[in-house]
């Protein structure tokens, strides 16, 4: 089985965000470290994540957590036709990053489910799980289609 060190993980659920009102931004920096996230997140779990070095930081070293998440929780996509922006920087942890880690969104979780509901949605596939587009620690951009668990082909990685 292989063995996942998930240090770079900052997936942002993006569960109405079609406007341009809905705009949202996060600094990470000039704040306090500490282990809450802030009132816009969700975190999964709490203690796998810390705002620390002008960043959020996924410090779980697990191998049973495959997959940590931080939810926006106040920003959903709606079921309307629309485009939507998604940006977010990452970096290691760590100088030797485990191969298996990923970063990246995990878009459209749970969107029968109210925002609380939603924010649970991490690690395992399942129904209604959403997609998740992430570039590795080796640099490989990928998409998984986490009902099914299986990687999405057609994505070329630079």
């Amino acid at each position: 089985m292989k063995t996942i060190f998930i240090s770079i993980l900052l997936i942002f659920l993006l569960a109405s965000c079609s406007q341009r009102e809905n705009y949202f931004e996060k600094s990470w920096t000039h704040l306090n470290d500490r282990v809450w996230v802030g009132s816009e997140f969700w975190a999964n779990r709490l203690q796998d994540w810390k705002v620390q070095n002008d960043r959020l930081e996924c410090v779980a070293d697990n191998p049973r957590l495959l997959m940590r998440t931080a939810h926006l929780i106040n920003c959903r996509l709606g079921n309307e036709k629309g485009d939507f922006f998604a940006e977010v920087e990452m970096g290691p942890l760590k100088a030797e990053a485990n191969g298996d880690a990923a970063g990246g969104f995990l878009i459209g979780a749970a969107p029968e489910l109210d925002v609380w509901g939603a924010s649970l949605v991490q690690q395992k596939p399942g129904p209604g799980a959403g997609l998740f587009v992430g570039i590795t620690s080796t640099g490989h951009l990928f998409m998984k289609d986490m009902e099914s668990g299986n990687e999405l082909k057609g994505i070329e990685g630079g």
